[in-house]
């Protein structure tokens, strides 16, 4: 099943947009005949009426006015009897990834008082308390670094990321510690941020009930086209307030999205959410890029030589906060690079029981010849067998480009 957010394009379609906006905003609360589906605001050339269809039945509404570089997000409902299922998490996902298309570089709603702690785990701040007399409190979201992040991926580069060098090394390791760690089939997995489904669809083809939530629109197509009967599912979504169930699956995968919460408080509130959608003793597998990745990096293949690199490494390792002014896609895009001892303490403070940190690639990725590695079966494994026991080595944990974290809901 798949979602759309899509303006209204025939009579059946509007009606359906009328019908959702005024039975949950105007009926329900007594405004039924202040309703009017004729009102000039509706086709304003910046403003756009939107319907969240769910396997091509509507499930919720949203207005999106544009005004320079604001998406104003107006008049947001959900069916009565569909609310509380995560259909206001993805349009709003759906509705974000719309305001960046059109240039913008802030999102402002005026959000019912009974909504705002939604909002807020959807990254929304307040703008200012409520007043004594309102029903409404102004929120605001930046697009800024999500603009930034999603056009990176939108190069749709991802997609082979893994398929040689030392995207292959870390997904040998990675799909080793996920054998690991992860409960037998026919658990359900949630992999979250997993891009376009690259661990979903082996762990599907391993017998594993996989849903699958990313940010990116085009990842979502990218994991449908490459498995269209396996996954359970393969929804938009944020890390930070997911549309599952409380206890609903076995273990949640992030590989991906504590790198681009910049924030120390969103990545805790990502691993909550983890948390909350995984069942008691289930296992979250969080990864994050190391601290030194980048001077190493630069080191390996010369990049330091260059000076708009170096001082991008150089940010990296005063603060960890990744940024790339440039239009170079080598050097990565908005993100967050930890020291390997802040996973620890970021599980704990999201209620987690943390188990371990683990390297993913150690020193290997490194190497100049890892195709070559890889590809000789005797050496494929000399490698990994020797990747496998340094794993743990606290004083080389910093070294691997990729670290992983375990952790469980106890």
């Amino acid at each position: 099943m798949s979602d759309d957010l899509r303006s209204p394009a025939t009579d059946a379609e509007w009606l359906a947009y009328h019908t959702i906006r005024r039975d949950v905003l105007f009926d329900r609360r007594g405004r039924g005949a202040d309703y009017n589906p004729a009102h000039p605001d509706e086709h304003r050339p910046n403003n756009h009426p939107l319907v969240l269809w769910h396997s091509d039945v509507p499930v919720a509404v949203l207005r999106i006015d544009i005004d320079n570089d604001v998406a104003i997000f107006r008049r947001v409902a959900v069916r009565e009897d569909l609310q509380r299922r995560g259909f206001g998490r993805r349009m709003l996902t759906l509705a974000e990834h719309f305001a960046r298309r059109h240039g913008c570089s802030r999102v402002d709603s005026h959000v019912d008082l009974a909504a705002v702690g939604f909002y807020e785990r959807c990254g929304f701040q307040r703008v200012a308390n409520a007043a004594s007399h309102s029903a409404t409190l102004l929120m605001t979201k930046s697009l800024t670094g999500a603009n930034e992040i999603a056009g990176y991926y939108d190069r749709g580069l991802e997609r082979d990321r893994l398929a040689s060098g030392a995207g292959a090394l870390e997904l040998a390791r990675t799909q080793a510690l996920l054998e690991r760690y992860l409960p037998a089939p026919p658990a359900v997995i949630a992999d979250v941020g997993g891009g376009p489904g690259r661990y979903a669809v082996w762990l599907a083809e391993r017998g594993y009930r996989v849903h699958l939530v990313d940010p990116i629109p085009l990842h979502m197509e990218q994991a449908r086209e490459a498995a269209p009967a396996l996954l359970a599912s393969a929804e938009a979504g944020d890390a930070r307030s997911l549309a599952l169930h409380d206890a609903s699956v076995d273990a949640v995968l992030l590989l991906g999205p504590l790198y681009h919460l910049t924030e120390r408080a969103d990545r805790v509130q990502a691993l909550a959410e983890a948390r909350r959608v995984c069942r008691p003793g289930g296992v979250i597998v969080a990864a994050a890029i190391s601290r030194f990745a980048s001077t190493l990096d630069g080191l390996r293949g010369g990049y330091l030589e260059d000076s708009a690199f170096a001082a991008i490494a150089a940010g990296d390792l005063r603060d960890g906060q990744h940024r790339n002014p440039t239009e170079h896609p080598g050097y990565f895009t908005t993100a967050y690079f930890h020291r390997p001892e802040e996973l620890a303490t970021e599980c704990a403070a999201a209620g987690l029981a943390y188990v371990v940190t683990l390297a993913v690639e150690g020193v290997a990725w490194l190497l100049p010849d890892l195709d070559a590695r890889l590809a000789d079966a005797r050496r494929r494994a000399v490698l990994l067998e020797a990747l496998a026991a340094l794993e743990a080595e606290p004083t080389l944990l910093g070294v691997s480009a990729h670290l992983i974290a375990i952790a469980r809901r106890a």
